[in-house]
């Protein structure tokens, strides 16, 4: 694993684990050494990968992008990049409902990855660290469950509760995962397949 890799994780990005849904779609990496506009995608899951020179000597950067499918992972994108004394950005558009690992090797570079325009990791010196995330979305709304009588309560709130779990050494994020929704059919994995592929449950659930 590399030196320095910090996870930021986001509701948007517990980003990072799936049964994959849709077929796999041909992915073409753009570059630019200018700030990113807006940039469109058919399924408006797009994953930026912003590349700072602070010494501006010039840096090779590069990453393989794989997604994991049929219990595989598969490349969909790579490059190796030598920037030139400034920021570089990539974009990439990617699958919805999908599980991606991206993996990085850099020289001194710092890195920031989002997705959508969230972080969801962010570094300096950088080599061969990896990323496990995450393209499904979360229902809006309430859901209910039973736990010590009925409550009922958000995907954020489900993120909370594992994450007071966590803390607390109790890992029992994939059982929260697995109780049945009583507002409707299905189980809280099917209501937030973001937060529970983490958990290893549901449509996300990464390996």
């Amino acid at each position: 694993m590399g030196r320095s890799l910090t996870f930021t994780l986001t509701l948007a990005f517990i980003s990072a684990f799936a049964n994959i849904g849709g077929s796999a779609q041909t992915f073409t990496p753009t570059y630019s050494t200018t700030a990113p506009t807006e940039f469109d995608c058919d399924t408006d899951q797009v994953l930026t990968i912003a590349v700072n020179d602070p010494d501006w000597y010039g840096i090779n950067f590069s990453f393989v992008m794989e997604k994991y499918e049929n219990d595989v992972w598969t490349e969909v994108a790579s490059t190796n990049l030598f920037t030139s004394p400034n920021d570089s950005f990539t974009n990439i558009c990617l699958d919805e409902a999908g599980v991606y690992r991206f993996i990085i090797w850099d020289d001194c570079a710092e890195v920031e990855v989002m997705l959508n325009g969230n972080v969801i990791a962010e570094g300096a010196t950088l080599n061969d660290d990896f990323i496990v995330f995450n393209t499904c979305v979360n229902e809006s709304g309430t859901m209910t469950v039973e736990h010590d009588g009925n409550r009922t309560g958000t995907c954020d709130d489900l993120v909370d509760f594992i994450a007071r779990r966590l803390v607390s050494g109790n890992d029992s994020g994939g059982r929260a995962c697995r109780k049945e929704n009583l507002d409707g059919s299905g189980r809280v994995r099917d209501f937030c397949p973001n937060t529970c592929g983490f958990e290893g449950e549901g449509e996300c659930a990464s390996p």
